[in-house]
């Protein structure tokens, strides 16, 4: 099973689209859109019944909804509407609008989709909540001209490069745009709906997923493309596609760090929140709800009155680990209704799978210690007995340490590596030696200090990446082995080659997930430490 499985999966039954890329190389990690058709209908000829029915079914299995569906992205526009006016000037993080869930523009009021007033809102918490009315009025300060401007940097409206044939362009609206195709002049009552991603604007999901990808890598630009490498079928040579950045969007680093701390507090406190509770890694999302049916000023959208094709799109944009992203993806669920109840349990399934556990390579080292469990007691049925007693003890043991949160485990990780570390220097210098080996301490009771290690360890080192995340360098790895080694050496010359062993391996992992997972630690790597 892969990504693409998964997603396809989590969007079974459903209309619409997901794509995920990865940040920093814009390689597509999964492209999705449902529904789709049988490919075997094809070779030979597809019949022509088949033929009329692939082009005449309301679903419309033969659009590419991923790259070819025009959609208004809803409030999933909001994080890049925010940049724009930190980078215009037009807005300042720290600025408290009063959302009264009404923007009077002339004798028009734009209403907040909820209906309800917000109160008052700086920019990070207008994201966390949604609020409509801090967009429509801060879309009038930056002007059409100026989103066009700054939105175009993003290739929303254009086409973003990708290896595939057919890629639609979208619409970026401007007054040029409204008087060439409307035959219109660009009215003050046109901008206020452009800043929740509705009016005018009409994107592809390609591009929605690339401009996050982007956001993601802090405004360096990468062409999404799905070809990794090419071979020369003459020649058996292969060539791998250039990951090299193909622009950049000039940012400045505190505008980034402001939106996705406000991204974030959507799956923590906000719109999401109910999502991503218990994720064991960091998430900068946003929920988008895109109107497909004009709603009037005195009236409220009711769900249950409107027929399925007119239910509101679902909409959820994400990349994590905050820190340091792995993974930026979009989610469209056609008439889903509300983004956090059918897009973004989707997004959560997906960084699940990619992020966490479901991991070939933990599962092959739980495969080796199973076998070597058994081989070890084999001839021994009274030892397999007690290996089974301790697996049910370890697995209780690990599925109550997941239970823990994450921010609870980083408050302790440093106090215990450092109470071990001094044990370990009592034991060397006044522990008790039995059998050879100097390795109980005398504290009222006794205890054995290495013990503690097996958990300390990698604790510590998750903990010390999570620290480093922001600015990690290649010495922080060598850093990492530096703590590894303290306790070792400790262990080792008491002697006790298998502590050490253990201790080794717990923190070697840690280590090793460190570089391979971008920082974020599985927790399960802790568990199994």
């Amino acid at each position: 099973m892969n990504l693409q499985s998964v997603a396809e999966n989590a969007m079974k039954g459903k209309t619409g689209a997901i794509i995920a890329i990865e940040p920093r190389t814009g390689e597509i990690l999964s492209f999705v859109s449902l529904p789709t058709y049988d490919l075997n209908l094809f070779p030979g000829g597809i019949d022509p019944e088949s033929w009329n029915y692939l082009n005449t079914a309301e679903t419309k299995p033969l659009l590419n909804r991923a790259m070819r569906g025009i959609y208004p992205i809803g409030s999933t526009y909001k994080p890049f509407m925010a940049l724009a006016g930190l980078e215009t000037g037009a807005v300042t993080p720290d600025f408290i609008l009063n959302d009264t869930g009404v923007f009077q523009v002339g004798n028009h009021r734009f209403r907040d989709v909820t209906g309800s007033p917000k109160g008052p809102l700086n920019l990070r918490k207008s994201i966390a909540v949604s609020s409509d009315i801090y967009y429509y009025w801060l879309s009038t300060q930056i002007g059409v001209d100026g989103i066009y401007n700054f939105m175009k940097q993003w290739k929303f409206g254009a086409k973003t490069g990708i290896d595939l044939v057919g890629e639609q362009t979208g619409i970026l609206p401007n007054r040029e745009w409204k008087e060439r195709r409307i035959k219109e002049p660009w009215y003050v009552g046109d901008t206020p709906s452009l800043g929740i991603g509705q009016g005018y604007n009409a994107f592809t999901l390609l591009q929605l997923a690339h401009a996050t990808a982007t956001l993601a890598n802090r405004g360096v630009i990468m062409t999404p493309h799905l070809v990794k490498s090419i071979e020369d079928p003459m020649t058996g040579e292969v060539t791998r596609v250039d990951a090299e950045p193909t622009g950049k969007i000039p940012l400045k680093p505190r505008n980034i760090d402001v939106v996705t701390a406000g991204m974030t507090d959507v799956t923590t406190s906000g719109t999401a929140r109910g999502i991503f509770r218990d994720a064991p890694y960091s998430v900068a999302g946003k929920t988008g709800t895109a109107q497909v049916v004009s709603i009037a000023q005195d009236s409220r959208y009711d769900e249950k009155k409107l027929s399925r094709e007119l239910h509101d799109h679902a909409l959820f944009i994400a990349f994590a680990p905050a820190r340091n992203p792995r993974i930026a993806l979009a989610v469209l669920v056609e008439n889903g209704g509300f983004g956090a109840r059918a897009a973004a349990p989707i997004a959560r399934e997906m960084m699940d799978y990619w992020l966490t556990g479901e991991n070939k390579i933990v599962m092959c080292l739980i495969t080796i210690g199973f076998i070597t469990l058994f081989s070890a007691g084999y001839s021994f049925p009274w030892r397999i007995e007690d290996q089974i007693r301790n697996l049910i003890v370890a697995a209780g043991a690990m599925f109550a340490t997941s239970l823990i949160p994450v921010k609870w485990i980083r408050r302790v990780a440093l106090p215990c590596f450092a109470v071990g570390c001094l044990l370990l220097l009592a034991t060397a210098v006044a522990g008790i030696t039995v059998k050879g080996a100097t390795r109980w301490l005398n504290v009222g009771i006794r205890i054995q200090p290495s013990e503690i290690m097996k958990l300390a360890v990698p604790m510590m080192l998750a903990w010390y990446y999570w620290k480093r995340s922001e600015s990690l360098a290649w010495w922080d790895h060598v850093v990492a082995f530096g703590l590894l080694l303290i306790p070792a050496i400790f262990i080792m010359r008491q002697p006790d080659l298998g502590t050490a062993i253990l201790v080794s391996i717990a923190g070697l992992s840690v280590i090793f997930f460190g570089i391979v997972h971008g920082i974020e630690i599985p927790q399960s790597v802790i568990c199994i430490g």
